[in-house]
This record gives structure tokens, sequence and C-alpha cells, in this order.
């Protein structure tokens, strides 16, 4: 075996069978042997530090290069040696410097050896994941991380530093040490959708807690946290759910709140729709990397055959055409955000509009009354006041990643697409106009008239006389 090979253990049964062997083991235990042989196996070729400096070129335009090659060698333990491998092209490289934010994620089993591959890039205003770059490491380690991040800060290939104002990736620690120290400004951003999946797929089995009654209510009330705008009625909200948690009578679920406390409303909270913040997930970089598996990397590769492949896949980014890069507005969205103006006041103040839910049962003064203290600064709020304004009120905020757009913290708002509030709120500052509703609504009507499932009216059927 010399660690590329598939391995099928049915056939490895049978040879066992067909030379008179009567002992087997089973399917399980020779693919768990394989798989740590092939962990064990050298990386393949001739490889060493000093071949990858020399394969270390100028920066092309649009065709991605090893166009940096970092390591420490640790002289005591040779084989815990930092190094890490940057692959990119100076179009990518100038689109993720004209960014605000970053993506970065990390993929396995695309490298012979077990190296992590870290793809980085960032989101446009459609949620499209353009991936920038990737770098193969030893292993992920605050080093490592530091490595990309000051490459991506300053290099030789531009000009000035590139200083982010948010970075999205998931919970690693190395991450954050390594964005701390080389963007202390930056905005660490917690990829919610992994909080929720180690939540649900290992804590829950962890502490005993079936995902089906308690689960699928823990997992809600999560969501509904997520939803907050403002770090004060997210701490307070926080702190009034762990206690709900420890109250139960259900050993487990206190102490997945103590583990919850600890992890996600201590250490590393930002996670929440933020106001004015981008997406909070990071599943887009997660599906690149299951098309870089997909199409480019089927199996684990030798390091210099994986290179290979990797410099294709990012050819095909830098050239594929991610759409119209302006946000288009349906007929039903225009409709929706013109009847909320109806129904609802905006108040402005302090940067932020605030939106009367159109489900609210507030009239105008409960409205006007509960913002009057709540913006009263002597007025320490408490739970119940923050559930009150998440029931009834919506906060809108200008984007800090984008120009002339809007962020909401409303259930669509929150995954930062379109929603009727920010639609609302960008006609009243002059950056869309209303269309020609009546006209608009005809054409929703007619359209209702012949959509598909609507009963037809048949004629009566011809008789003979």
């Amino acid at each position: 075996m010399k660690g590329n090979e598939r391995i099928n253990a049915g056939a490895v049964i049978q040879a066992y069978l067909n030379a008179g062997i009567t002992e087997l083991p089973t399917s399980m235990q020779i693919n768990n042997y394989v798989s740590n042989k092939k962990r064990t196996l050298e990386i393949s070729g001739d490889f060493n530090f000093v071949d990858m400096e020399n394969m270390v070129r100028e920066i092309k335009e649009t065709e991605s290069e090893v166009v940096e090659f970092k390591y420490r060698i640790d002289e005591e333990n040779p084989s815990k040696t930092d190094w890490e491998i940057i692959i990119t092209c100076k179009q990518m490289l100038d689109d993720q410097r004209n960014q605000k934010h970053g993506n970065i994620d990390s993929t396995f089993k695309l490298i012979f050896g077990g190296f992590p591959v870290m793809v980085w890039g960032y989101s446009d205003i459609n949620r499209h994941i353009h991936p920038t770059g990737v770098a193969i490491i030893s292993s992920e380690t605050i080093e490592t991380y530091k490595w990309l991040f000051e490459f991506l800060k300053s290099n030789r290939f531009c000009n000035g530093e590139w200083i982010p104002a948010e970075f999205v990736a998931d919970n690693a620690q190395c991450i954050t040490t390594a964005l701390r120290e080389v963007f202390p400004e930056v905005h660490r951003r917690n990829c919610i959708a992994h909080i929720i999946r180690h939540i649900f797929d290992v804590k829950f089995g962890e502490y005993g807690i079936d995902k089906q009654t308690d689960g699928e209510r823990i997992k809600n009330e999560i969501l509904e946290l997520a939803n907050h705008a403002f770090e004060n009625h997210f701490d307070i909200a926080g702190a009034a759910l762990i206690a709900k948690w420890k109250a139960s009578d259900h050993e487990g679920i206190v102490q997945f709140a103590d583990y919850f406390d600890r992890e996600y409303i201590q250490k590393n909270k930002f996670w929440y729709a933020a106001n004015g913040q981008g997406i909070r997930q990071n599943n887009g970089m997660e599906g690149s990397n299951k098309w870089i598996k997909r199409d480019f990397i089927n199996r684990r590769l030798p390091l210099m055959e994986a290179i290979a492949a990797l410099k294709k896949w990012l050819y095909v980014c830098a050239h594929k055409n991610y759409g119209n890069p302006a946000i288009s507005v349906k007929t039903n969205e225009w409709i929706a955000a013109h009847d909320l103006k109806s129904v609802t006041k905006v108040i402005f103040s302090g940067g932020t509009w605030y939106v009367r839910r159109s489900k609210s049962e507030w009239d105008e003064t409960d409205y006007r009354d509960y913002l009057e203290y709540y913006t009263d600064l002597d007025n320490v709020l408490d739970a119940g006041d923050v559930e009150l304004f998440q029931k009834n009120i919506v906060v809108v905020t200008r984007s800090t990643l984008y120009e002339n757009e809007f962020t909401c913290n409303c259930p669509i708002g929150a995954l930062r697409t379109r929603c009727k509030h920010v639609l609302l709120i960008q006609v009243f500052c002059n950056h869309r106009e209303w269309p020609n509703m009546p006209a608009l609504r005809q054409t929703i009507n007619g359209t209702a008239r012949t959509r598909p499932g609507r009963p037809r009216k048949h004629t009566q059927a011809l008789s003979r006389i």
C-alpha cells in the first residue's frame, strides 16, 4: 500500500478465505487499519523545504501560484515544525483587499499526510462566497494562522496594509488568538451554523439531552437569542436563558447550561445578529470545500499533486460568474414594504431606525412610551424589557461592510437577506424609490388568476340534441 489507492474490505476478506485463513477481521477493522496506516505514511516524493522554496513564484494576474512559503523548524522536536504554503493570484488578492471583511475555513482529507487546507475569501452582498486563496499548513496552530493573516495584512505584492473590520470563522481558539495578535481591532465573528451543529450533533448526546424534545426546544431558544441586535440585549437575554436552563430538573440540561455560558456567552459571544455587521455563518465557505472534494480532489493526493489541483480550482474561482452584484427587489417584497409603511411608525435615534413590527399588538402610544423608557439612560433594562423589545420592535442600521446597505434583526434580516424593514428604510433614506405601486399590485392580481394550481372554469360540455 502506497497510500493513495482504495482498499476494498470485502476483497481483503475474500483473499483471506482463499488463503485458508479462518480468523477473519471485520470490514470496520480493516478500514480502520488502512486509515491509520495512511496517516503514518511519508508525504510522498522528494518533498523538502528547499523544493518548496524553489516553487515560490512571482504573483500572476489570474493564474494562482505558490507565492509564499514559511516555516519555523523545531530543533528539539522536528515533527512539530510549523510550515505554510500560500497559493493565490493578484486578481484574487486585490479582490480580498477591496473588502472590509473576510471568511476562513479549514478542510481535511485532501492531502496525503493529513495536512489541513485553509480556504479564505469574502461574502458579497448577495451572500455568494468568493474564495481568494488557499494555504496548505502543517497543522492548525496559532503560528500558521498568524502567518496567513500577516500575509493578508501586508505583503510584497500590494501597497499598504489591509485592515478588515470583521472576520468570520468557526470557534477555534487558535484563529481567535491569531486574529487578536495580527488585527487587534477586528471584530471576530463566530459561525452560528458551526455552533448549532456542534451542539446538536455532539453536546446533546454528551449531556443526555433528547434531540427531538428538549434538544429541539433548546435549539429554537438559541436561535431566538441569536436575533438580538445589541450586545447589552444579548447579555441580558443570555443570562436569563442560562438561568432558565439551570432551573431544569434535567441534570444534563443544567450541565449544558454551564457549558453554553462558558463557551458562547462569556468566551466568544459574537455570533448574534449584531447591528450593522455581516453574515454570521461560514456555510458558503464550507460549500467551497465540498466543491474542491467533489470536482478537483476526490481522494487524498500527494502534496505536489494537491498543489496542482488547488491551483486549477482557484483558476476556476477567479473566472467564475457570480451574477449581478446588486440586489434586485421582487414584486412581493415591494408590496410587503409598502404595506408596512401604512401600519408602522419609524423612529430614528442614535444612528438607528426603530420600526414597530407589523404583528405588534402595541399602538403608537405604547410604542413611543416604550422607546422613551428604553432610551432613558437612567432606566436599567431587565429580561422582561428586552423580551418586549424583541417582540414588538425591529432595529435597522447601516451596514459596516457595504455602501448604502442596511441590516435588520428580524428573522429574515438576521440571516442578512433582504427584508421589508430594510427596504422601507432604504426608501426613507432616498437610496431607492417606490415603484408604481398600483401597477405592481395589478401585476400580482393578474398573475394570480392564472397561477399554477388555480381551478379552471370549464365551458359547458357539448351535447347532441
